[in-house]
């Protein structure tokens, strides 16, 4: 039951040249020395994460196809976020200069199963201008409950109930998919 799941070299490999890349476009600096420290460091990062996280996970070896859609995922999952964080500033900001903010404590479903899944979108959420889980209950049916405190919540409005699951049904669908 302890046994320990391969690493396979593809995995370090995939992870060291995504943190690399990141390297490179956090620095944006091609100098030599920039690019060999970046490689070192990504390699060490790399190599840690995998012997850390990855080697206790189980799960089947991903193909060079499921990569190419993971990070598909992944880019839309960020560019989502950034799209959801904006539009968060700009509906927050008017809401404070009107002065009509109605604050409400949503639950809202989510089918995420691991505590990496239910951290990142936990996380995704409170980063957003407006918002905050509270809390996290396990469902019945292997999904869990999201407690989520919207401060630009009107009560009013239903719709802004729907758009909100409706923003978080799909980071759930984009998570789920990074983590199969």
């Amino acid at each position: 039951m302890n046994e320990k799941r391969r690493i396979h070299k593809r995995d370090v490999f995939v992870l060291c040249i995504t943190l690399f890349l990141f390297w490179i476009l956090l620095t944006v600096n091609f100098s030599l020395f920039s690019l060999i420290l970046g490689f070192l460091i990504s390699l060490f990062i790399g190599l840690a994460a995998t012997k850390l996280t990855i080697a206790t996970v189980e799960g089947k070896r991903k193909t060079v196809k499921e990569y190419f859609f993971a990070t598909e995922h992944l880019i839309t999952l960020i560019l989502s976020a950034f799209y959801r964080i904006i539009f968060a500033n700009i509906e927050l900001i008017y809401q404070v200069i009107t002065l009509n903010i109605k604050p409400k404590i949503v639950r809202i479903r989510v089918d995420l199963k691991s505590d990496a899944e239910l951290t990142l979108i936990s996380h995704l959420i409170t980063i957003t201008p407006g918002t905050l889980v509270i809390d996290v209950e396990d469902a019945e049916d292997g999904g869990s409950y999201l407690f989520v405190h919207f401060s630009y919540h009107c009560v009013a409005d239903e719709t802004s109930v729907e758009k909100i699951e409706k923003t978080i049904g799909k980071w759930d669908i984009l998570i789920g998919a990074l983590f199969k």
